[in-house]
């Protein structure tokens, strides 16, 4: 039996998806169409958590409903409305998420292609390792949209240090340069702030508090042995 959906949940779909359609229209009104393929994405993001349960066997409480729907929206409010700008934690808490969804899927689908119930550490370390996984793999997208598309969705940092073989004065040894506070390449200066890292803290942290989202839900599962189903996806049984 096909799970009732809330007006609740109807409540909060049709309100994000309204207000996905709104941000798509003031990009346009704008003259900036370069997020209107972010907007149509989101469309669709926002209909997984809503959609999924009526066709899977998969049950979710509202509070992960809500969960999943802000995590839809938030890569869309990160570019459309600047909060990657604005804010120096959106970026990471939107790769916390991330973390946190994924593991949570991983114990979900291990569930779904199990025949029995699957053992607890098996659905733990699957969780995890599924959620680490696409977590590099968003990382290795990222890489390749920079180097391919000249795209910039490996952030760089501005660092005041740096160590490195390259600046050596003798082949094996590591030489560092302190208190940086300005960069100048081929005589211009790139800005006050020290040396730009081009993008490699941005991807280690990224992946780190991925992996600390995925960990947090893991050691939760593995802890609380299924008795709570907050944040455990769940067959549903037909009646």
């Amino acid at each position: 039996m096909k799970m009732r959906i809330s007006p609740l949940r109807w409540a909060t779909f049709l309100l994000l998806e309204a207000f996905v359609l709104f941000t798509a229209l003031w990009q346009i009104l704008e003259g900036d169409l370069t997020n209107l393929l972010l907007c149509f994405t989101t469309l669709f993001l926002v209909a997984v958590p809503f959609v999924f349960p009526r066709f899977l066997p998969m049950q979710m409480d509202f509070p992960i409903f809500l969960f999943l729907e802000c995590y839809a929206v938030g890569a869309l409010l990160g570019d459309c409305w600047h909060l990657y700008d604005q804010t120096v934690w959106w970026d990471k808490l939107l790769h916390f998420s991330g973390g946190v969804v994924f593991a949570l899927f991983g114990l979900w689908l291990l569930q779904a292609i199990w025949k029995q119930p699957p053992p607890l550490l098996a659905s733990v370390l699957f969780a995890f390792c599924f959620s680490v996984t696409l977590a590099v793999l968003w990382e290795f997208l990222e890489f390749g949209s920079d180097r391919l598309f000249g795209t910039d969705m490996q952030r760089d940092t501005w660092l005041s240090a740096l160590s490195s073989y390259a600046i050596g004065e003798e082949t094996g040894r590591v030489a560092g340069i302190e208190n940086i506070t300005e960069v100048t390449v081929n005589g211009q200066l790139l800005g006050e702030g020290g040396y730009l890292d081009i993008g490699l803290v941005d991807s280690m942290m990224d992946m780190l508090v991925e992996t600390v989202g995925a960990l947090a839900v893991s050691l939760y599962a593995l802890f609380d042995r299924q008795r709570h189903p907050l944040l455990l996806f769940k067959k549903t049984r037909e009646k």
